[in-house]
């Protein structure tokens, strides 16, 4: 001070009683009034950090730095004279944990009732003013406050979030400025005027924007601001060095490994450091935001890890680049930008671990080739090998082989289909397996929330519901209906909270994007993830039950330590933070997922983005290759099908550029196209499949009845010009005799008894018993005869059916002669009638009886006199058509072979080309079927 040429101690300050030191800022010194007096610098104030009990969750740790001694100091103050104060910073500084920390545990809890008031945008008045007069006692008439001996201190966080009415204004700050300017509030019921005394104001927000607003100065002013700014590199280093230092320290680690963790914080502060940069956000990279909560992320994977599973050093730096991946490189979205981190990486482990990015990760080397960004993909930490355990038995590892992780998931999503209705029809491949594994992170973290990018049918929700199984937690998500309102929202809310809070179920809650009827729904999901609460979602009575439900957990066995409201409830929100995990999957696609992210900030603060690329060639593939195994193909088809169907996905994405270049409309090609294009040509080749073998076979039978009913004279013609026939033939020439009665020239009757034998069973008995009387044997001898054995082989079918109305006739003959007698012996009883009035009633049955006999009768035999006329002029008249039948049976026969690439080809079109215009299609149609030819 006073060293600088251009700005000299003024004379008239005279000489300093205490000199200043030269280094760093004023502000890092506070004046004691000891003595003579003294700078004092606030480090001087930092007490050791006792972090000596095992138990304490990484989380809870608070590292007294030199801007908490700074923001304590002031916060004592205030509280002490009774002044306003207003923490300002951006989120993740730590300006609410700040203010709870001072208020649960370092207050006089006779001299103090605390208690907060969380704002968001749906907060109002009414709700503000009937939430802070049920923690008031009444002192006498028209006069609240504490209870009697005791300063109330309200903290209100997020204060700037209520929403701006009509006229700008923000009806809970009008209010608590209302308390202010004039200490008193009216009564909501009969307006009378309630004076407020013993009731000081602590309050925290984030600079306006993302939802929140600028508060008006007539507020502002009642205030003592307090700006708490990013921490410096120098308190970042210490608050997270200390952390990692007593997570190794308490599970034991060898000595050595804690120059790791410091290595791993320095690496994570330079990563940090450059993604903020030169990631920076754009209206497309609009998630390219980075803040402290990134930072600790990555410090907290890495320490998930426990001794028993690091083997060396290497294991633990590999541990800190797939945390690093999963925090930073998941979220990008161009290759531009993922290789710009991948080199970043490479650099940092040179420079602040002293190691060769190769020799680190030689396991993944492809022979001696140098660790490419590829290669990374097969870096996996999870605790998912073992899915027989549960919770903490479940131990954070390195993954040695993807293979055996792949079989671990094909064993846990049978299990999944066999414990769940809706089955999930789901193909792992290497695509599906990374990204199920940065989904069991999220779960495996106290806590940890994700926000899952992609386009629809990229496995989103899938994916999250085999992980949930996976971790055996529970998974909620809303039913929304055509009647769903913020009523039955809140309902669900309600019991979801009380279930992860009270009865401590781990639940991971997934929502969608089209799930998402009103806006409202985003803001209690904001307020769940960056708090773990919704403000004022429980009435007084609800509160009172969650905090009585958990009294017992809270009180761990200890049933006469005292608890109040505050702690109580303190512990249901932490509870419902470390139980809860949010799992928000959206569509990049439009404004909507742009503006939900700048109105809704903690989408991005609070989640660990993943981003679903586009699937790869291999995944293509495999999924082709599972869905078509099913289907009827032959080996040849099916090899060649599956590249066809890459090509078509691929081929549309090209198309989709030029589509936009040439009409600036744009084409969204989607994994549910893919999908769509093969669940078409499974259904479309089975069904014209089986139409074309109809329409075929319906002309193959009419082929081979008429090939039963020819008996041509050419044939007969052929035979007679035989002049040494072969046994076949005298065979079929025989039973040609023995049909038209035609007695042998030289052969008498052997028997001779001269007895006349009936045709057709001779026919049966001698020749169609005979195996040599075969159409296709005869076919060999003569294919004349072959007519003629097939029209013999017809005639005896015709003789049996024949044979079958014979009896019918006789028996129509019998009826009526029946008929006949009953009628005489009725015309003969009439005289008697009195006497067999009952016997005529029998006969009268039985005259209906063979009357309805008879004619059925008439009817069978009209019928088969139709059947054998028709019969006789259908052979007469399809002659001519035997050409063309044969003709549409090759041609349907061609159809059918070539059904494969016709059937592909409409699939595509029905999946891909719905959008495009009918140049494009044509384009497209005529490439594909080039293609399949």
């Amino acid at each position: 001070m006073g060293k600088n040429e251009k700005y000299p101690v003024p004379d008239g300050v005279g000489k300093w009683e205490c000199q200043f030191e030269e280094k760093g800022l004023v502000y890092d010194y506070m004046y004691e009034l000891k003595n003579r007096g003294r700078w004092l610098h606030w480090n001087e104030l930092i007490k050791s950090t006792d972090l000596e009990d095992k138990r304490i969750k990484i989380q809870d740790i608070i590292v007294p730095t030199m801007d908490t001694i700074r923001y304590t100091f002031l916060m004592d103050l205030s509280i002490t004279y009774a002044k306003p104060l207003l923490f300002v910073g951006p989120t993740g500084t730590g300006k609410s944990v700040y203010v709870k920390d001072k208020l649960m545990n370092h207050l006089e809890k006779d001299q103090y009732f605390p208690f907060y008031v969380n704002f968001s945008a749906r907060t109002s008045a009414n709700q503000v003013q009937n939430i802070i007069m049920t923690r008031l006692d009444k002192r006498r008439k028209g006069v609240f406050g504490p209870p009697m001996g005791k300063k109330c201190i309200i903290f209100i966080d997020d204060m700037n979030m209520p929403a701006l009415e009509k006229y700008g204004a923000q009806p809970p700050i009008e209010l608590l400025r209302q308390f202010f300017d004039c200490g008193n509030w009216y009564d909501l019921k009969d307006t009378s005027k309630i004076t407020l005394v013993d009731i000081e104001l602590i309050a925290a927000m984030g600079p306006p924007g993302g939802g929140r607003n600028p508060v008006t100065p007539r507020f502002l002013r009642h205030f003592n601001i307090c700006s708490i700014n990013s921490f410096s590199d120098e308190t970042m280093v210490r608050i997270f060095s200390t952390i990692v230092a007593f997570y190794l320290r308490t599970r034991e680690f060898p000595t050595e490994y804690f120059i790791t963790g410091n290595q791993i914080v320095s690496g994570t502060m330079e990563i940090y450091k450059r993604s903020m940069e030169n990631l920076l956000p754009t209206p497309a990279k609009s998630h390219y935001t980075f803040n402290l909560r990134d930072f600790s992320r990555v410090i907290r994977g890495c320490l998930l890890i426990q001794r028993d599973a690091v083997e060396s050093k290497h294991t633990m730096i590999r541990l800190f680049v797939h945390e690093v991946l999963r925090v930073f490189y998941d979220r990008l979205i161009n290759d531009d930008d993922r290789n710009w981190l991948f080199k970043l990486i490479k650099i940092v482990i040179k420079d602040n671990f002293k190691e060769s990015f190769d020799g680190v990760f030689l396991h993944l080397r492809k022979e001696n080739a140098p660790v490419t960004e590829e290669d990374l993909r097969n870096l996996m930490f999870g605790d998912y090998m073992n899915p027989d355990l549960e919770g903490d038995d479940r131990v954070y590892i390195e993954i040695p082989n993807i293979r055996h992780f792949s079989d671990i998931v094909d064993q846990c999503l049978d299990e999944y289909n066999q414990t769940h209705k809706t089955r999930m029809n789901l193909v792992v491949f290497r695509y599906v397996l990374e990204h199920l594994s940065r989904i069991c992170r999220n779960l495996k973290q106290s806590g940890g929330n994700a926000l899952l990018v992609g386009l629809g049918g990229s496995g989103r929700q899938s994916l999250t519901r085999l992980a949930t199984s996976m971790a055996k937690m529970q998974i909620f998500q809303p039913e929304i209906s055509k009647s769903y309102s913020m009523n039955e929202w809140r309902d669900d809310l309600k019991g979801l909270l009380k279930n992860v809070g009270m009865r401590g179920q781990k639940t991971v809650f997934l929502i969608t994007d089209t799930q998402i009827k009103e806006e409202a729904f985003l803001e209690d999901i904001d307020s769940m993830l960056n708090t773990g609460e919704i403000p004022n979602i429980f009435a007084a009575d609800e509160k009172q039950e969650v905090m009585e439900g958990v009294r017992p957990v809270a009180q761990a066995g200890s049933k006469h330590e005292e608890l109040s409201p505050l702690a109580l409830f303190a512990f249901f929100v932490n509870r419902c933070k470390d139980n809860l995990h949010i799992v928000v999957a959206f569509s990049p696609i439009g404004d909507a997922f742009r503006n939900r992210l700048r109105q809704f900030p903690s989408l991005i603060n609070c989640c660990t983005i993943d981003w679903f690329q586009p699937w790869p060639e291999d995944a293509l593939e495999l999924v082709a290759v599972k869905f078509l195994e099913t289907l009827e193909l032959t080996e040849v088809e099916r090899r060649e099908i599956v590249p066809v169907c890459k090509h078509f996905h691929t081929s549309i994405m090209d198309l989709s550029e030029r589509f936009l270049h040439e009409l600036g409309r744009h084409n969204y090609v989607t994994a549910t196209s893919y999908l769509e294009l093969i669940g078409s040509f499974r259904q479309l080749l089975t069904k014209k499949r089986q139409a074309v073998m109809e329409a075929k076979q319906r002309y193959v039978n009419g082929l081979d009845k008429l090939a039963f009913a020819e008996s041509q004279p050419s044939d007969v013609t052929i035979v007679k010009s035989m002049k040494s026939p072969p046994s076949g033939v005298k065979l079929v020439m025989a039973a040609i005799c023995v049909m038209k009665d035609i007695k042998p020239e030289k052969i008498s009757d052997p028997s001779g008894t001269g007895g006349k034998v009936t045709v057709m069973p001779k026919i049966r008995g001698e020749y169609l018993t005979n195996p040599e009387f075969d159409p296709a044997k005869i076919a060999k001898a003569s294919s004349a005869a072959e007519g003629l054995c097939k029209w013999i082989m017809a005639m005896e079918v015709y003789d049996r059916v024949a044979k079958v109305v014979a009896p019918k006739k006789a028996r129509l003959a019998e009826a009526q002669k029946s008929l006949a007698e009953t009628m005489g012996l009725l015309n003969q009883k009439r005289a008697e009638l009195a006497e067999v009035e009952h016997h005529l009633e029998n006969l009268q049955k039985t005259f209906k009886e063979k009357t309805e006999e008879k004619a059925a009768l008439e009817d069978q035999v009209e019928l088969c006199a139709k059947k054998l006329e028709r019969a006789s002029k259908l052979i007469g008249g399809l002659g001519g058509e035997k050409t063309r039948w044969a003709q549409a049976a090759d041609d349907l026969q061609i159809t059918y072979e070539n059904l494969t690439g016709d059937v592909l080809v409409s699939a595509g079109v029905i999946a891909y080309l719905g959008a495009f215009t009918s140049g494009f299609r044509q384009t497209c149609t005529e490439d594909w079927s080039m293609l399949c030819k």
